[in-house]
């Protein structure tokens, strides 16, 4: 599942935290308990039937599920601790400018990967040297996630020629 939102500049939208909430991606990862059972040697499958004993925890790993469809998102060891969209979105909302707002954000791989992307308002004007004209630039920056314990929160900056 992978969901794309694109915001104009007419909409509501400018924060990442309204994003989120204008997108449904107000979700949590939540970290859950894992269980292990092992199979007999003669299993033709893995079945209750075939088990040695009954599950035991597993203290080690945690299950990260998302909160509003139960989707499994990974497994995780048990010390790791998942940045929600909300936190992440409360974030980039306390670092951005007041020139700047959310253009789009979405999620893909079933929310185990998240972003936002942020325009500033401001125009930069620069002297192109080698044609003696200016240049105007506008400066944005994308912030991801993942929530499946794969990766961190990266921010990638960037310039849009006008």
């Amino acid at each position: 599942m992978s969901n794309l939102y694109k915001f104009t500049d007419s909409s509501d939208v400018r924060t990442a935290s309204d994003a989120i909430a204008a997108t449904g991606m107000d979700w949590t990862p939540g970290r859950h308990s894992l269980s292990m059972a092992i199979a007999s040697d003669d299993a033709a499958g893995f079945t209750p039937e075939y088990c040695r004993a009954a599950p035991q925890p597993l203290d080690s790993h945690r299950v990260l599920r998302r909160s509003d469809t139960g989707d499994v998102l990974g497994v995780v060891s048990s010390e790791y601790r998942p940045l929600s969209n909300s936190q992440l979105a409360a974030a980039i909302d306390a670092a951005l400018p007041s020139s700047g707002r959310v253009v789009a954000c979405g999620e893909w791989r079933g929310g185990k990967s998240a972003f936002w992307h942020v325009m500033l308002d401001k125009f930069d004007t620069a002297r192109d040297a080698g044609k003696g004209g200016e240049d105007v630039t506008r400066t944005g920056f994308i912030v991801s996630t993942t929530h499946d314990g794969s990766g961190s929160v990266r921010v990638g900056g960037h310039s849009e020629r006008i």
